[in-house]
């Protein structure tokens, strides 16, 4: 009994030493690295942002070109502070190593909710009312007085250093209309917007080319090619254990557009393992995961090339590759969704490439031998993806089955050979 009282104990000491390091981690990013005066890119996105929302504006921008600009962080720039520390912690207190990391994980995902739906008016869901309003008020108070009130997400941090001077009569009648309009019901197509303009929101810390759509990685070769192998194995190994792989086909032509399923985030690097041929089709989000570096491994050591729906900008350039010569690949359903679930309905983007290009395509499907509970899919995606690095039981077997080539009709009906390609890659789905 005294030993659980104990660990409660620590676990709650923990949470406060946690909450109280992000707050000022958090304050120490917001005023000295967004606010510096300098001229890199990370002061410049910021003061952008200000100028779109100044004093009296915080919902009614100036400019509307770029109202939804630099509204949400791909670098998370608590992480930066938090893993050195973590990674110390672990060695005397391994408790509050992994509370770091996951309280870190917390805040990527609070801030980017909360900032965006501040400006938007909108309420950032499950989190609790008196919260949401204390963040809102504390935000509203910084487009006043840029110089003070540095919280966003993780209030406290500007009370111990000083910079939260006493609102004016002003800004509390300000704030006294802007809190009625906060919670009021909104019509559902205005929802649906709001959350497809949070959802759009990419603004990295890492600016880079590998991040924009249509972008293509040079084919890997000499040591990018060995360390891309290098990585991949490493993490296909350590995440997924052994590999098995099966062709069912007799012949597969060197120009070919593959189409995998896609049930975990680890595809990506099994797919260069067992096809490192490929140029494999990564979505825009995905090359700017943790601010743009994850890009920096998929472009230059992989040849991956970064989509996005909308435009036709993705499928001309996988037709251009494929016209190239090159060997392609692609997961049509678009995301992970990493449990035992059937397939999720394909998007037409492979049937309109092969046809474009005039390649066959190639059906793959790659099963795991485990997976995580269909509830996770609810919590946010960087959640997901550590729970499942961390979970032991998700380190089984994968089985890909390589189905046989075949050609489209040249005046093919694109709904209808995709609803096709999605019924032979589901049949290709191993009995483990």
């Amino acid at each position: 009994m005294n030993f659980l009282l104990v660990n409660v104990f620590n676990l709650g000491i923990f949470c406060i030493l946690t909450y109280c390091f992000g707050s000022i981690c958090e304050y120490v990013a917001h005023r000295w690295l967004m606010h510096s005066g300098k001229d890199h890119p990370i002061a410049l996105a910021h003061m952008r942002h200000h100028g779109c929302y100044p004093r009296g504006r915080f919902n009614k921008p100036l400019n509307l070109k770029h109202k939804f600009s630099n509204l949400v962080l791909c670098g998370e720039h608590i992480v930066v502070f938090t893993l050195p520390l973590a990674g110390l912690m672990i060695l005397f207190f391994p408790m509050w190593s992994i509370i770091l990391v996951l309280f870190s994980i917390f805040h990527y995902y609070a801030y980017n909710k909360l900032h965006s739906a501040m400006h938007l008016k909108a309420h950032p869901g499950w989190f609790p009312k008196w919260y949401v309003k204390l963040c809102y008020w504390i935000h509203a108070l910084h487009h006043s007085y840029p110089g003070a009130y540095y919280s966003v997400a993780l209030p406290g941090a500007d009370w111990l250093f000083g910079t939260a001077p006493p609102p004016t009569w002003a800004d509390n009648r300000r704030w006294a209309k802007l809190e009625k309009e906060i919670f009021q019901p909104k019509d559902k197509k205005v929802e649906q917007q709001d959350k497809e303009i949070i959802e759009s929101l990419n603004d990295c810390i890492f600016p880079s080319k590998y991040n924009r759509v249509g972008f293509v990685g040079a084919a890997p070769e000499g040591k990018s090619e060995k360390a891309g192998q290098l990585i991949s194995n490493l993490l296909v190994n350590t995440f997924a254990g052994d590999t098995q792989i099966c062709y069912l086909g007799a012949q597969y032509p060197e120009n070919a557009l593959y189409v995998f399923s896609h049930k975990r985030w680890l595809d990506v690097f099994i797919i260069r393992k067992h096809f490192p041929k490929i140029r494999l089709a990564v979505a825009q989000s995905v090359m700017q995961f943790m601010g743009g570096l994850l890009g920096l491994v998929l472009g230059p050591l992989c040849g991956a090339w970064a989509v996005a729906p909308g435009k036709g900008v993705a499928v001309k350039t996988g037709i251009k590759l494929l016209k190239s010569g090159s060997q392609c690949g692609i997961c049509s359903e678009g995301w992970a969704y990493m449990d035992d679930a059937p397939l999720r309905p394909f998007q037409n983007g492979a049937v309109r490439m092969a046809a474009g290009a005039g390649v066959p395509i190639v059906p793959v499907y790659i099963k795991y031998g485990s997976s995580a509970p269909r509830c996770f899919n609810k919590l946010p995606f960087v959640l997901q993806v550590i729970l499942n690095c961390l979970d032991p039981f998700q380190r089984a077997t994968a089985f890909i089955v390589v189905g046989e080539p075949y050609s489209l009709p040249a005046d093919c009906d694109v709904a209808e050979e995709t609803l096709k390609l999605y019924d032979k890659v589901c049949k290709l789905e191993p009995r483990m």
